[in-house]
C-alpha cells in the first residue's frame, strides 16, 4: 500500500519533475518512520501514536 502520494508531491516541486527515485524513498523513510512511532507508542502502553514517537 502507498503511503506517500505521487500527486501529492508533485504539487510541491514548483514544476520541476519527480524522478521515480524520490517517491521511492520518500515511502521507505515514511514506512521506516511509522513503524518506529508504533513501536515507541506501545513500549510507553499508549494505543495512540503521536507526532513525539517519531
Amino acid at each position: 500500500m502507498a503511503i506517500v502520494v505521487r500527486s501529492n508531491i508533485r504539487k510541491q516541486l514548483d514544476g520541476l519533475n519527480l524522478g521515480e527515485d524520490l517517491s521511492v524513498e520518500l515511502e521507505r523513510k515514511t514506512d521506516e518512520m511509522l513503524k518506529k512511532a508504533v513501536e515507541r507508542a506501545k513500549a510507553n502502553g499508549r494505543r495512540t501514536v503521536y507526532a513525539r514517537d517519531c
